[in-house]
């Protein structure tokens, strides 16, 4: 996470610098057309993993929007790591001690302020969104490949099984079982979110939206969600990320 943090704030320092060498260059190349909607996704990278997102915002004033958006994404406990049964071939690798696997949905409403508007085409528009919404955490439960000594066979046969931490351990493990094995068996927990963020909108095609975004965002559950055996699981998710962005706008 402090690695993060810094490149967070390696950004904010870079785009900034740009942003005032862009101010004080010729505006000479022609004035910008007002564009009243943008549609827009991107990829992003937070403190628990990967994800995308969709947005749509809506101009209120010159200087303010309405963004509609979506994010779905993976989120990961500090202490996963992958792990292989040496003494079977072709396995699929496993997380011990691995509960559910979680994907994440960020349904949410911003506001977005701008700062710094993009005077130059060759500038950089600055702005912050405060965003809010609901948020869901399916949680897939974890299937394994386990040995089942019961038969005559030396090192067992493989049996597909919920991962039990109370009867599976690295000794009675092949591997992983197919990814959507035990998917009819998912649970949803909501909860709540926020998020802060600064998005850097730097295109040089006024009909082109590409922007990086970065900030934090807050979820809380109203339960723990329920990633690891062994290890203490969260209620409340404080993230970092850095998000890249392309799309369009229409006047």
């Amino acid at each position: 996470m402090r690695n993060l943090l810094l490149l967070l704030i390696f950004l904010f320092s870079s785009v900034y610098l740009f942003a005032q060498q862009s101010d004080n260059s010729s505006s000479s190349e022609g004035a910008q057309l007002f564009y009243r909607t943008e549609l827009y996704g991107g990829v992003f990278l937070h403190t628990n993993g990967l994800g995308v997102n969709v947005r749509k915002s809506n101009r209120i004033t010159g200087y303010s929007k309405r963004v509609f958006g979506l994010d779905v994404m993976n989120l990961k406990h500090a202490k996963e790591f992958k792990s292989f049964n040496p003494y079977v071939e072709d396995n699929r690798g496993f997380v011990y001690g691995k509960l559910n696997s979680v994907i994440v949905a960020r349904p949410y409403i911003s506001h977005q302020k701008i700062w710094y508007t993009k005077d130059a085409k060759k500038g950089v528009q600055i702005s912050y969104l405060i965003s809010g919404g609901p948020v869901l955490a399916f949680q897939k439960p974890i299937y394994l490949e386990v040995a089942d000594f019961s038969s005559s066979s030396r090192f067992g046969v493989a049996r597909t099984e919920k991962f039990d931490p109370e009867k599976h351990s690295y000794d009675n493990i092949y591997g992983r079982a197919p990814m959507l094995k035990g998917i009819e068996e998912s649970t949803v927990l909501p909860g709540l979110s926020t998020k802060l963020a600064l998005n850097f909108d730097y295109a040089t095609d006024d009909q082109i939206y590409r922007a990086l975004e970065t900030g934090l965002s807050v979820d809380a559950y109203i339960n723990k969600v329920e990633l690891m055996a062994f290890d203490t699981n969260r209620q409340v998710y404080l993230t970092l990320f850095v998000n890249l962005f392309f799309g369009k706008k229409e006047i």
